[in-house]
């Protein structure tokens, strides 16, 4: 591979339409193309173009300046923002309190609450970034507009195709932890924690990726080592604080998280029978993996959101985050090994 993925925050550009109100990042982007010898640079903008400009207008941060920058390309992924996939599942989760519904609404209904086209939409985004790295053999810069959401996904779900170490348990950890842990992704914010009181800044941004992740993994699981139980567990943990890993907003939060309190990793590591996938082919796994996922190959993921006796957090999402409503009839059945998925009743009570 000769190209980088770098994710990063958006530019800042001045009203003078200089590239950057500092002088670095010219040559730090040139210096993404001499470090790995790609003939070319990939800016990727996770953004819907219209998102971008109004960023500039409203927040004096916009674009790269491609005058500024040889041999470079832009892409924009139209990847839409943190309240447009909230209300997303929203209505998703509404839709799955409601069932049982008439098969033949219930596809048109699906449609209707628009997260499978935002799945969709991440992961061909992730794609592109995949084919300027290893077709077009330029390296890739991703941004958006803070770097800790859509660039976590898109480069992420980039690495998962490129890279056959990280459909591995131990690749797949090493991943979570770079790209979303010590990157910054929010989890306290977007999960709602107790002690995050702005509701509108909450979005399932974490679960939206394991969801990219789950679709390719259904139609190419011999080339992941981890089964979906993994999946559904991440899920489930960032909001649940049951383990460090996901307590908090940055790693710096993480270090006052008393010791008491275990780590996601050794948990799975413990009980990994629970979490390898049988189907597992790891000698056919040693390529770069090309997902060529059309609207009708895209599956809700029923063992995530189907099962709705537990009291999932996106069952709990409004318009402007999560919504107090009556807990479920406590089932302390012991056939379900993530019960309870949610602990705390901090997550149904404001």
């Amino acid at each position: 591979v000769h190209g980088i993925s770098v994710p990063t925050a958006l530019p800042r550009p001045s009203v003078t339409r200089v590239a950057c109100s500092s002088p670095e990042p010219r040559p730090r982007l040139t210096s993404i193309s001499l470090a790995t010898g790609g003939p070319s640079l990939t800016i990727v903008d996770c953004r819907p173009m219209k998102n971008a400009r109004a960023n500039q207008l409203l927040r004096g941060g916009g674009c790269e300046q491609l005058a500024y920058y040889s041999g470079t390309s832009y892409i924009f992924l139209a990847v839409e923002n943190i309240h447009t996939v909230r209300d997303s599942l929203a209505k998703l989760g509404q839709l799955c309190r409601e069932r049982p519904v008439r098969v033949g609404a219930w596809q048109r209904r699906l449609a209707e609450t628009g997260w499978l086209a935002h799945v969709q939409q991440v992961l061909h985004g992730s794609v592109r970034v995949v084919r300027a790295i290893e077709d077009a053999q330029s390296s890739v810069l991703v941004h958006c507009t803070d770097g800790w959401d859509r660039t976590a996904q898109i480069c992420s779900l980039a690495m998962l195709m490129l890279d056959p170490h990280y459909r591995t348990l131990c690749g797949f950890q090493t991943l979570i932890a770079r790209e979303w842990c010590n990157m910054g992704h929010q989890f306290a914010v977007r999960g709602g924690h107790p002690g995050e009181h702005d509701k509108s800044q909450v979005s399932p941004i974490f679960v939206q990726f394991l969801d990219c992740v789950w679709q390719v993994w259904r139609t190419h699981d011999r080339l992941f080592e981890f089964g979906e139980n993994l999946l559904v567990r991440l899920a489930a943990q960032a909001y649940s604080c049951d383990f460090r890993n996901f307590i908090g907003n940055c790693e710096v939060q993480r270090r006052s998280v008393p010791d008491s309190v275990p780590c996601f990793w050794q948990h799975v590591e413990a009980n990994r029978s629970m979490y390898v996938n049988s189907n597992y082919q790891p000698h056919g796994s040693a390529r770069v993996l090309r997902p060529l996922l059309r609207a009708h190959d895209y599956a809700l993921w029923d063992a995530l959101y189907m099962p709705i006796d537990r009291l999932w957090p996106w069952v709990l999402l409004g318009p402007e985050g999560f919504v107090e409503i009556a807990s479920p009839e406590d089932d302390s059945s012991d056939a379900d090994p993530f019960s309870p998925l949610l602990g705390p009743a901090e997550w149904h009570a404001d």
